[in-house]
C-alpha cells in the first residue's frame, strides 16, 4: 500500500468513526453521553470533529454504554449490536459492572443512596421469591 492509499485509508476510518459515533449517540447531547461513558465532553467533541480517535479503553467504554461492538463503532464491521446470547456471560457481566460504576459515580451521593435502597429492595424481592419457590 502506497502511503497516500494509507492517508486515504486512515481518513476513511475516522470519517466511519465519527458517523457511526454521531448514530450511536442517537441524539444525545454531548455532555450526557460523556458522563454516560465515563470520559470529558471535550474529547467527544473531538471524535465527533474528526479531531481525535479513542484509544482501545475509551472505545471498549463507548462500546459498553451504546451496546455497540467497537469494530462497528470503526467502520470494521456492519453488525451493530453486540451479541449478548452468546459469548462468556462472566464478560458481560463484568461490563454492564463496570458501566454501571462509570454512571454511579457520576450521581448525587443522595441519588446514590436512593438507587441502592431501591437496588436493595429489589434483591430482596428476587431472593424472597427463589426462596417461596424452592419450598
Amino acid at each position: 500500500m502506497t502511503r497516500s492509499e494509507e492517508i486515504n485509508s486512515e481518513v476513511d476510518r475516522t470519517n466511519s468513526f465519527q458517523s457511526r459515533l454521531a448514530e450511536a449517540m442517537q441524539g444525545e447531547s454531548n455532555s450526557s453521553f460523556a458522563r454516560k461513558c465515563g470520559i470529558t465532553e471535550t474529547t467527544i467533541r473531538k471524535y465527533l470533529s474528526g479531531k481525535a480517535r479513542p484509544r482501545s479503553a475509551t472505545l471498549q467504554k463507548i462500546a459498553l454504554a451504546t451496546g455497540r461492538k467497537a469494530s462497528w463503532l470503526l467502520g470494521e464491521d456492519d453488525t451493530k449490536v453486540r451479541d449478548s446470547g452468546t459469548g462468556n456471560k462472566d464478560e458481560g457481566m463484568l461490563r454492564d459492572t463496570e458501566l454501571l460504576l462509570n454512571l454511579f459515580k457520576f450521581l448525587p451521593i443522595e441519588k446514590r443512596s436512593q438507587l441502592l435502597k431501591q437496588l436493595l429492595e429489589e434483591v430482596k424481592l428476587c431472593v424472597e421469591n427463589v426462596e417461596r419457590y424452592n419450598n
